[in-house]
């Protein structure tokens, strides 16, 4: 049962990251009118990271690696669509916003290179890795 505690403060890290994700992308989203740039991914996907690692580390140790890895790139994810969803009703009226419009306006190229961008800096900031 002890191998498990680490997955839990990374879950409860990487939802604090998510929450700090999630309000930094929504106030960009409102703060610029609606535009979304690249290193807002970045850094969504350190918040999350970091925050998936701080947590496992000071009540555990050294629980760095993969799992920590997979947990802050799922989170990042979530992160950036909720931070959208949040960021175009902040920014709609009322009568223009539509809950299933803000949900699916996400495909398109520019997104899915913020989503790699978002895992590419989770993952190695909550995994440990370093790129010498």
């Amino acid at each position: 049962m002890t191998q498990f505690y680490p997955l839990f403060s990374w879950i409860a890290g990487s939802l604090f990251g998510m929450v700090l994700g999630v309000a930094f992308m929504a106030w960009f989203k409102y703060a610029t009118g609606g535009a979304e740039l690249t290193y807002v991914s970045f850094v969504v996907g350190g918040l999350v990271g970091f925050s998936t690692l701080v947590p496992a580390y000071l009540m555990f140790g050294d629980t760095r690696g993969i799992g920590s890895g997979i947990t802050a790139a799922v989170a990042s994810i979530f992160a950036l669509y909720i931070g959208r969803v949040i960021g175009v009703a902040m920014i709609s009226t009322p009568e223009e916003f539509s809950l299933i419009s803000a949900m699916f306006e996400m495909p398109g190229p520019w997104d899915g290179m913020n989503i790699v961008f978002a895992i590419m800096v989770a993952f190695p900031v909550a995994s440990g890795l370093q790129f010498d």
